[in-house]
């Protein structure tokens, strides 16, 4: 919390009283940097540039609960046997330890 309280003078835009962040070509309102953006929205409605009910709508704590990352998945098992449509290929050596 502290960090994104450092880091609420990072580049985003206000349009249509909410903070909207760049993606790709355009610019987005989906786009939320957790902390950062709360902070943002603290700060624009400081100096007038936010509604107060923009600021409430905003008002809330994401928790993150858990992350998943597929490609750290293979890490886990000491081998990949096979993957999804190779099982009829296999020899019939391999498919007795499937």
């Amino acid at each position: 919390m502290i960090l994104g309280c450092r880091g609420c003078d990072h580049d985003y835009v206000i349009r249509d009283d909410l903070i909207q962040y760049k993606d790709q070509d355009g610019i987005s309102s989906k786009i939320n940097y957790g902390f950062q953006t709360l902070f943002a929205y603290l700060k624009e409605n400081e100096r007038n540039k936010i509604t107060g009910s923009s600021l409430e709508r905003a008002l809330k704590v994401s928790l993150i609960i858990a992350e998943f990352s597929y490609a750290l998945l293979p890490k886990y098992f000491r081998s990949i046997i096979g993957v999804t449509g190779t099982y009829e290929d296999m020899s019939s050596f391999k498919k007795r330890y499937m």
